[in-house]
């Protein structure tokens, strides 16, 4: 079969004595997938025998050097006109450039002669032919020339430089704009995860990535990552929504959320302290806690208040004492036991109404900032299956995880 341009709407086919020349694409990755997006064929995929002819290059035939406007094919029929003039422009800057290089490389070797031969004073350069790959400069060197020379190159230079300001610029912008933590000041980490500041946040990172587990490809950073899943424990976003802001699929987002949740729960579980179900994990145990084995004696303080649900029938009251610390049962818990005291019946009463006001509004706060908890959860959250049996219900490591992060915050629960 004989060789037929690829580009949209060209019609040129190879003939003998044609002076237009056809042109496989590169094997090179990088440069191969450059002129398949500069042809902009949909669902398009070359193979060996495709070619693409000369009339799609600014000098009429492709050049290798990276830097030349024809590494690359430019001119097709979809290319506007303006597009055609930045092309041309691209390509006479280019041989102005080399030009002049080639001219100040001309004037480094005389004046290296001119020193080796200080006898010898020439007024002007000979008129001499200067060969750059791909243009000739026939030029008189004269010192108006060379003015003019250091001016264009001085002007060269500036517009580089304005360039490489201008990408510096784009670059921060586009990276202010995208969701990184290192980004962020102190509000806005705030509205996003929650956590008071950056230092915070970094600290909870370098917590949980000591265990965290690694994957072959990552789409996002393990920063941005852990900026997802708390943005969903703050505000409950779909994961359809999650995987447009960060533009990765939703999938995606569902596994990730899965990998840093248990993470979290697993490192941020210390932050917490040991609750009923730690102390005693049998349904049906003895009410008794606060036992030398429960762990709870080891982690109270002098003057600190216990506020037991039960009267556990041991003498628990003598134990806490021992550690400086007081033991009170509210008044709901000792409804069937003798008569106490006016005191004793008015403290007992303020206790039960202070525990019950303190646990409500520290349930409000933990919904309010983390809205997850609020809302109502599809129901692959509450259990995992996996080979055959049921693994710990991930909506637990949910609450767990929302709790020991408000531990981390400053305690914004008014008091009475």
């Amino acid at each position: 079969m004989g060789k037929s341009c690829c580009a949209i709407g060209c019609k040129n086919r190879f003939a003998k004595n044609s002076k237009i020349s056809f042109y496989r694409l590169p094997k090179n990755t990088e440069r191969r997938n450059k002129w398949i997006a500069a042809i902009r064929r949909k669902n398009w995929n070359p193979v060996a025998e495709t070619w693409i002819c000369s009339s799609h290059f600014v000098s009429g035939s492709k050049n290798d050097n990276p830097l030349h406007p024809d590494y690359v094919p430019s001119i097709f029929s979809f290319t506007s006109k303006s597009g055609r003039r930045r092309a041309v422009n691209y390509m006479s800057r280019y041989e102005r450039s080399l030009a002049a290089t080639a001219l100040l490389d001309m004037q480094k070797s005389f004046a290296s002669k001119a020193e080796m031969d200080k006898n010898n004073c020439v007024s002007t350069a000979e008129e001499q032919i200067v060969e750059v790959p791909g243009t000739e400069v026939q030029t008189e060197m004269t010192q108006s020339d060379v003015t003019a020379l250091h001016e264009q190159i001085k002007s060269l230079n500036a517009e580089c430089f304005s360039l490489r300001d201008q990408v510096h610029k784009l670059e921060h912008e586009l990276k202010r704009r995208t969701l990184d933590p290192s980004e962020f000041d102190d509000g806005k980490m705030k509205y996003f995860t929650g956590l008071p500041n950056l230092q915070t946040f970094m600290l909870v990172f370098n917590l949980i990535s000591a265990e965290f587990p690694k994957t072959a490809k990552q789409q996002l950073t393990a920063t941005q990552e852990l900026l997802l899943t708390l943005m969903k424990l703050r505000f409950n976003l779909s994961e359809e929504f999650l995987g447009h802001i960060f533009l990765i699929h939703q999938s995606t987002v569902s596994r990730m959320f899965r990998r840093w949740i248990n993470v979290m729960a697993s490192r941020l579980h210390p932050f917490i302290l040991p609750g009923r179900v730690d102390l005693a994990p049998d349904p049906t145990p003895d009410p008794a806690c606060l036992t030398e084995d429960s762990g709870l004696l080891d982690k109270l303080l002098p003057e600190d208040l216990v506020l037991a649900d039960q009267d556990d029938g041991v003498d628990s009251n003598d134990t806490v004492g021992l550690l400086s610390a007081e033991l009170e049962t509210p008044l709901e818990h000792t409804q069937e036991k003798k008569q106490l005291s006016c005191k004793k019946n008015d403290s007992a009463g303020e206790i039960s109404r202070v525990k019950r006001t303190r646990v409500e509004k520290v349930i409000g706060m933990l919904k309010q900032k983390y809205t997850i908890l609020s809302s109502t959860l599809p129901e692959h959250l509450t259990r995992v299956l996996q080979n055959e049996r049921v693994e710990d219900n991930l909506i637990d490591k949910i609450v767990l995880t929302c709790c020991a992060l408000c531990n981390l915050c400053e305690n914004k629960v008014p008091s009475d």
